[in-house]
């Protein structure tokens, strides 16, 4: 906000205003900083279990290639094992795409997002010492 746009508040119901606005946004940043740290901390546990899993839909995947040539042309069978080969590489394709946004850069992207928010962060915190000042300032003129 700075010193100079505070100066411009000339009553304190216009800092007590100013004051409930900056608590709101802090309070909205700190929720934020909370998503974000714990989204950093289980980053390692979601990348597991999406490998664990990417790993069970390649097995079945290949199982189902293998037993594919070996079913008669236009059974009932071979349609479904056609499906089941659709769908599989389905999921393994998105499991391939969430273990991409898990990876390293998308680990950076959200601890640059962390610092970011401390930086607004610190900033509202100053934004809010500013207005106390001059909520005081206004009060003893008062």
């Amino acid at each position: 906000m700075g010193t100079y746009t505070v100066s411009k508040l000339t009553k304190v119901s216009e800092c007590l205003e100013a004051l409930e606005k900056s608590n709101q946004e802090k309070t909205d940043l700190l929720w934020d900083k909370q998503v974000i740290e714990k989204d950093i901390a289980t980053k390692d546990d979601k990348g597991d279990l999406i490998a664990e899993q990417l790993q069970a839909a390649e097995v079945k995947l290949q199982a189902a290639v293998a037993a594919f040539p070996a079913l008669t042309d236009g059974t009932r069978a071979k349609r479904d094992a056609e499906t089941e080969i659709c769908q599989l590489t389905e999921l393994r394709n998105k499991l391939i795409n969430r273990t991409e946004t898990l990876g390293a850069i998308a680990f950076l992207d959200r601890e640059d997002d962390l610092l970011v928010v401390d930086f607004k962060l610190l900033n509202v915190d100053t934004r809010i010492a500013e207005i106390t000042t001059r909520k005081t300032e206004l009060e003893s003129v008062a």
